[in-house]
This record gives structure tokens, C-alpha cells and sequence, in this order.
């Protein structure tokens, strides 16, 4: 078996170890196998819904073009996880033709999300991200929002905040455990082909627009009606946060608001929010939260008043001081009003 480099990208220049993490002459590269890192804000990680097999590539692009508004020079990829995450990769990075050598490409996240099982916040590399279950997610802020986020919570999550030593570790556990497959992304392929680099593949290219012409336009009929609906959806959001005021830029104004949230008293939003998904225990939905002087009054409805005290119930435990304030029944529905501070 060939002797293993790691190449480790951080601040735009390469650094090379051998499996014990000692650094290593970047000259004495040839005949040896080659494992890149690169950094996870390369990188934009997407859950999807995706548990086939089979056309993974076409059917992960498709699921990318209806979710994301991507460019030409985007390129989308997956991991063979279950179900299947995919991934877009939008930045020229230096060293391409040590990236075209390398067996293995990987980020420290993805390393972290292939061999952790049980849930985990990571924060490193400028970003943060939840896993749970196999499902990752992105939030945001960086390691202090992480860290305050868990403060004086009874948690199931732990925090990981991985240097350079951890990854490689990581990198060689998950190489030990025959787990590498997983872990392997492709960023030199492009998204998209140059019809002008041959007249073969212009001319197939051609043919599939003739047999994919009806599709395409049933699918822009389907973004166009999606697009007025999530239009529709936001204009709302917006009507109902200023209350019929008009701003040039309404959403530079929900930003610098739930950024002000942070200086008043009481919970921080991101820490309330993550609270009431813990508390949840099914068939009860919050429909609006409003916060005045320290305090959060929950609005929303559930089946019966039995499952309301065990919600409110589930707040105190983690720390919460929560009380109902009333209760209406209507339609089979009861609806209620519950104060967070």
C-alpha cells in the first residue's frame, strides 16, 4: 500500500502531513497517494429526499435547479449517504492540478457528518451546521452562537469545533473503517458542456433538447406558478412584520430586526426557536411569536388541553418559564396563548 499524503487547504495555501499528522516536504509528493481537505465554505451541503439508486447524478442537478438559483459555472454533486446529500461547489480554488491528483477529496465537515451518529452542532471553517439523524442543516452565526445556542440547555447535542489534527484523525478513522467511498467529492467536473468544444456533442445535445422540450416547458409553468406562490408567501411575511409600511429593502429590515433582537432582555430568538423544537412532542403547531420587554407570547392550536400542559411542561424543563394564558375551542381545535420568558 502506497504512502498517504494529506493536503490541507486553509487560507488559500496548501499544507501537507503523513498519517501521524507530521508535516512534510510538498517536493516529495511523487508516487504517493494523495488526500485533499479543502475548506467547508467551498462547499454549500443540501439535504434531499433522494433514496434511489440509480441516475443519482441527473436526478440530484434537477432537485438543485428547483431549490437553489444556481449559475452556469455552479457545479453539483452528492454523497452516496441515505438519503442522498447533495452538494454546490462555486469557487476556483488554487492548486487544481494537486486536486486533479488527489484519490480523495473531502472537508472536515462531511468527514464529521460520515462518522458521527449521535446529533452534533459543528461550528468551525465559518459556518455552523446541525446534524440529527443523518439530516444536516445550516445555521446561522459562528462558534459563540453555537455555544450560547447549548448554554444551560439539557441537550442531546455536543459541540464539535475540529482543528486541523481532528480532521486528519477523523480522515484516518473513517479510512480504517472502510468508509473513504462516502466520504470522496468530484470538483473538477464542470456542471455544463461547451457546445462549441465538438459538433458530436453539440448535435446530441440538440437531439435531447427536441426529446426534453415538453418537459422543460411543463417545468417552467411549474417554477413560474411556484415562484408567484413563494412571491405571494413573502409579500405576506412582509405585510404582517411592518404592518402595512413600506420599506425600499424589507428584507435588509427583517435582518437588522432579528439581529436587534439580540441587544433586548430576555431569550435570544435563534435559542428560543431551537427550545420550542425540543419541547415538541407532535400534533401541536406554534402559528405566530411575538416578543415585547423580555417576554415571547406563543400563539397557535393543538388537539386538546392535555397535550398543551405537557407542552408547557416540557418548556420548564428546559428552563423555560412558561404559563397558558388562555385557551379557546373551536371546530375540534383548541386554540391557546402561552407566555415565554
Amino acid at each position: 500500500m502506497s504512502e498517504v499524503v494529506i493536503a490541507v487547504l486553509q487560507n488559500g495555501a496548501w499544507q501537507f502531513y503523513n498519517e501521524k499528522i507530521e508535516p512534510i516536504n510538498p517536493k516529495r509528493l511523487d508516487g504517493k497517494k494523495i488526500y485533499a481537505i479543502l475548506p467547508d465554505n467551498l462547499f454549500y451541503f443540501f439535504q434531499t429526499e433522494i433514496t434511489a439508486r440509480k441516475r443519482i447524478t441527473e436526478t440530484v442537478r434537477a432537485y438543485a435547479k428547483n431549490c437553489f438559483p444556481l449559475e452556469e459555472t455552479d457545479f453539483v454533486g452528492y454523497v452516496k449517504t441515505k438519503p442522498i446529500l447533495g452538494y454546490i461547489f462555486k469557487r476556483e480554488i488554487n492548486g487544481q492540478e494537486l486536486i486533479k491528483k488527489a484519490s480523495l477529496i473531502t472537508t472536515p465537515l462531511l468527514i464529521q457528518f460520515v462518522l458521527k451518529h449521535s446529533p452534533f452542532i459543528y461550528a468551525a471553517n465559518g459556518i455552523v451546521a446541525i446534524v440529527n439523524n443523518g439530516l444536516l442543516r445550516y445555521l446561522p452565526g459562528d462558534e459563540d452562537t453555537a455555544r450560547e445556542l447549548l448554554k444551560g440547555i439539557d441537550s442531546p447535542y455536543t459541540l464539535i469545533t475540529p482543528d486541523i489534527k481532528d480532521t486528519i484523525k477523523g480522515l484516518i478513522k473513517a479510512q480504517k473503517a472502510k468508509k473513504t467511498k462516502l466520504l470522496h467529492l468530484n470538483v473538477m467536473d464542470t456542471p455544463s458542456i461547451s457546445v462549441t468544444k465538438s459538433i458530436t456533442l453539440g448535435i446530441s445535445m440538440l437531439i435531447l433538447i427536441i426529446f426534453c422540450l415538453t418537459g422543460g416547458i411543463l417545468r417552467y409553468k411549474v417554477a413560474t406558478s411556484r415562484l408567484k406562490n413563494l412571491s405571494q408567501r413573502i409579500e405576506a411575511i412582509y405585510e404582517q412584520a411592518f404592518k402595512g409600511k413600506s420599506y425600499p429593502d424589507p428584507y435588509g429590515m427583517l435582518l437588522y430586526k432579528a439581529r436587534s433582537c439580540s441587544l433586548q432582555k430576555g431569550i435570544p430568538p435563534l435559542r428560543l426557536l431551537y427550545i420550542l423544537s425540543q419541547a415538541q412532542n407532535g400534533r401541536l403547531n406554534i402559528d405566530l411569536i411575538s416578543y415585547k420587554e423580555g417576554k415571547y407570547e406563543l400563539k397557535g392550536q393543538t388537539e386538546d388541553y392535555d397535550r398543551l400542559v405537557k407542552y408547557v411542561n416540557a418548556l420548564k424543563r428546559l428552563k423555560v418559564k412558561a404559563k397558558i394564558l388562555n385557551t379557546t375551542s373551536k371546530g375540534g381545535k383548541l386554540k391557546f396563548s402561552i407566555m415565554c420568558r
